[in-house]
């Protein structure tokens, strides 16, 4: 979102972290 709407950023927030989550566990199972 652009700020108009706080569900919005908080959405975008979310599925920040989610990619952010699933390249950690990319990174975690090529190292290991």
């Amino acid at each position: 979102g652009l700020g108009l709407k706080h569900d919005d950023s908080q959405e975008d927030l979310q599925q920040a972290q989610d990619k952010i989550r699933a390249a950690k566990e990319k990174l975690e199972q090529a190292v290991s």
